[in-house]
Order: structure tokens, then C-alpha cells, then sequence
């Protein structure tokens, strides 16, 4: 959990997300990759992978929720909801899984927001929140790290169990 006390006009922002939530990460169609072949003689590198994560904005007991992922190229705003409670609690809630309550409002479906709108998130999650790209790279490297962690950590506990 990261946090951050003197966010955008005092709010608190929080920052989560586990080593495990990742998925492939997905590079978007340009110019310059669009004829590529795919044929390259160049060593192929494993896939890249984009870590999901959590940003949490709170102020006057009322909290914002931005779900996120990040890739090696890109920052990507996946839902926004609003929460009662401040950063630490939802914060807490997030960690335990808890992020999506059917009872709840989800808010509008993020896809269907205006695109001004989904690039104003974008760009409050970089510059007011901090998620540039020393931090994500940050979050990328700590999860694998944490994922090699706690891999041996599982495989040590199993073999002293089944030994």
C-alpha cells in the first residue's frame, strides 16, 4: 500500500495492488508497429505484463475509487466509483478482494464515458496522484519480485508439508 497525504486540495490518496492481479499487457496498434511481421531475428522477450491496480482519492469522509492497470507503455483508467469512507478503509477493503459490491453502484460503464472525460482521469491519476512512470515501473518490478517471494516461500511450505 502506498500512500500519499497531501494529494489535489488535501484529499488522501492511497495506492494498491498484489504482486498476483496481473494480465498481458497489450500494445496498442501505431504506425510504427502496424506492418511489423512479427519475424524478427532478434531474441524474443517473454510477454510483457500490466499490473491491475487501485487508487483511492479521499476527502470529507466520501472516497473515489480509479481502477487501473499498467503496462511497460501505457496507463489505463478501467472504473471509477465512489465509496463512503476514507482511504484507509476502502484501501483495506480493496486488499481483501472486496472492490466490486453487487449492491452497490458501480458507476457508468468507463468505456461509454466521454473520451475527454477518460483522458481527464488518465491524467489526474498521473499528475495528481503520482503514478508516473517511475512509480509504475515501480509497481511492475515489485510485483514480480514480491511473486518470485512468495513462490519460493509457497514451494518451501509445500515440500515441508508433503515430506
Amino acid at each position: 500500500m502506498i500512500r500519499k497525504e497531501a494529494g489535489s486540495k488535501g484529499a488522501k490518496i492511497g495506492i494498491v495492488f498484489h504482486c498476483q492481479d496481473t494480465e498481458p499487457d497489450f500494445v496498442e496498434m501505431n504506425e510504427s508497429n502496424l506492418f511489423e511481421d512479427g519475424n524478427d531475428d532478434e531474441e524474443e522477450d517473454e510477454d510483457s505484463q500490466a499490473i491491475r491496480f487501485g487508487v483511492t482519492v479521499s476527502k470529507q469522509g466520501k472516497t473515489v475509487v480509479l481502477q487501473c492497470r499498467v503496462g511497460v507503455e501505457s496507463l489505463h483508467v478501467d472504473r471509477v466509483t465512489v465509496r463512503d469512507g476514507d482511504t484507509e478503509s476502502v484501501l483495506a477493503s480493496l486488499a481483501n478482494g472486496e472492490g466490486t459490491h453487487a449492491a452497490l453502484y458501480q458507476g457508468p460503464d468507463y468505456e461509454e464515458l466521454a473520451v475527454d472525460l477518460q483522458t481527464a482521469f488518465g491524467t489526474y491519476v498521473e499528475k495528481e496522484c503520482g503514478v508516473d512512470e517511475t512509480v509504475s515501473n515501480f509497481m511492475l518490478m515489485f510485483a514480480d519480485y514480491r511473486e518470485q517471494e512468495e513462490y519460493v516461500s509457497w514451494m518451501k511450505a509445500a515440500v515441508e508439508i508433503l515430506d
